[in-house]
């Protein structure tokens, strides 16, 4: 089942997705998406430069700051635009939101 999940107001759909969120350790999510080569490779990869960012997922009411602790990729050409990798983050939440 694929679910929203906006970095910085930029909006992934995504699956795999996992949470784990307790009172006494930061909220911490991972999933994957589709990545195309190109232009599409190139946005996203300059955004996950960033680092920390506003996490939202709108359908568990969620949202927090966080930066990556795990990030991969498939192996892809990523200057051919018909070429999909499929990207993993992990995302730990560095302070409330309120």
């Amino acid at each position: 089942m694929e679910r929203k999940v906006m970095l910085n107001d930029v909006e992934f759909l995504v699956s795999e997705f996992y949470k784990t969120e307790t009172s006494y350790s930061p909220t911490k999510i991972s999933f994957r998406f589709p990545v195309h080569g190109g232009e599409e490779y190139h946005d996203v990869t300059k955004l996950l430069y960033s680092p920390s960012f506003t996490v939202k997922v709108p359908e568990d009411n969620l949202q927090f700051t966080g930066n990556i602790t795990k990030y991969a990729t498939t192996l892809a050409d990523f200057a051919d635009e018909q070429q999909v990798s499929i990207f993993h983050l992990e995302l730990t939440e560095i302070s409330k939101s309120k």
